[in-house]
């Protein structure tokens, strides 16, 4: 409760300056799939955002100097690359994480080809303390074949189906385990949204399901373009298997339903964007969210690259960097240059610290997965 009137306090509050409270951390440029709607740029086995990064990634130790500095209001860190199971230090980063920031919940983002691996990180995470936090989301693009020609690696789909079996096994001990996956909605399986949905749900389990429409500029240019009608029936389908109860989603804590509710909330925003991109939105992207890329460099979205500084010039001192002169510059662009883009993860904070959609949360929270009444 202490930590929900701090949220709510941040939310009535002026947001310059503060901490934030959504990170996205890049723990890798390595990358073991080739994905065609990827909108990061591919340079033999690494992926590396064109004109961000530049060096050598961080480090163990300094990632652990990095997590001293975050400030009061961290709640979900999303750890992502490149596939950030290619690190043998990610329990090390995870560790340092909970240890020393204020965050609720780390939570890895995959392409689920490591089971084993990924099962003892899970596994590792929660041992150590039962009551964390801690989740996976692997990404489902397609069904068998057409998920691997998709990401240009044979065998993944069968793997990321036994990484998902195995995680799905460990939720058995560990109540604090999520096991989520994600779609990205392209051209490329926008016909066969209703198919992949059911399979996820009725042959695999999956009770969160969640969409991100395809953003930026895809290595594969016939990835976007994107029927936004069929888009908005799939974002309405996750909606229904949860309110109706079928589907728990994000579960076992308690703003659960109010996460649950922002992620239907976000998603029709970004249906509503998409029609219309003169959409009035509230972007809190460099104020309560952040990106920190691979090699330290701290920037305010993905999506464009306002690029702050990099930890290492800072002395790894986050807070330093983002209420820096510097970093107030970079904001003053940033409001200059108004952006209606649809990031799905920068959205969470648009949609949760901001007071005029709660009157929609409380609404969809209410119907919630109890029903329509």
């Amino acid at each position: 409760m202490t930590r929900t009137a701090t949220y709510a306090r941040l939310a009535l509050s002026r947001k310059r300056n503060t901490a934030p409270a959504y990170l996205i951390h890049h723990v890798t440029d390595r990358c073991n799939a080739k994905c065609r709607h990827c909108f990061i740029v591919h340079d033999g086995a690494y992926a590396i955002p064109d004109g961000v990064t530049h060096g050598d990634v961080l480090t163990l130790q300094e990632i652990e100097r990095l997590t001293k500095t975050l400030g009061p209001n961290l709640y979900t860190v999303q750890l992502t690359g490149g596939e950030p199971l290619l690190r043998a230090d990610l329990l090390g980063i995870i560790r340092a994480y909970y240890a020393s920031s204020a965050v609720s919940y780390v939570q890895v983002c995959s392409n689920g080809w490591f089971t084993q691996r990924s099962a003892a990180l899970a596994e590792a995470v929660l041992t150590e303390d039962p009551r964390r936090r801690f989740g996976f989301v692997i990404s489902v693009d397609d069904v068998e074949a057409r998920h691997d020609e998709n990401r240009k690696m044979a065998g993944l789909f069968e793997a990321l189906v036994g990484t998902i079996r195995a995680l799905q096994e460990l939720q058995k001990s560990f109540e604090g385990l999520q096991v989520s996956v994600n779609v990205t909605v392209t051209k490329h399986n926008q016909d066969r949204l209703h198919e992949i949905y059911t399979y996820l749900t009725s042959k695999l389990g999956i009770q969160n399901v969640m969409s991100t429409l395809i953003r930026g500029t895809p290595a594969d240019p016939n990835a976007g373009g994107v029927d936004i009608d069929k888009y908005e029936a799939f974002v309405e389908a996750c909606a229904d298997g949860w309110m109706r109860g079928q589907y728990r989603g994000f579960g076992n804590f308690l703003e659960a339903r109010l996460v649950n509710a922002q992620n239907v909330l976000t998603r029709r925003r970004n249906v509503a964007l998409a029609r219309d991109p003169t959409e009035h939105n509230v972007c809190y992207a460099g104020d309560l969210s952040g990106v920190v890329y691979a090699d330290g460099t701290v920037a305010f979205c993905e999506e464009v690259p306002l690029v702050v500084g990099n930890l290492r010039d800072w002395d790894f001192d986050f807070t330093a960097l983002w209420r820096s002169d510097l970093a107030a510059r970079v904001r003053a662009r940033r409001d200059a240059t108004p952006c209606k883009c649809t990031h799905e993860c920068f959205a969470v904070c648009n949609t949760l610290f901001n007071p005029r959609n709660w009157p929609r949360l409380a609404l969809i929270a209410a119907r919630g997965p109890h029903g329509d009444a």
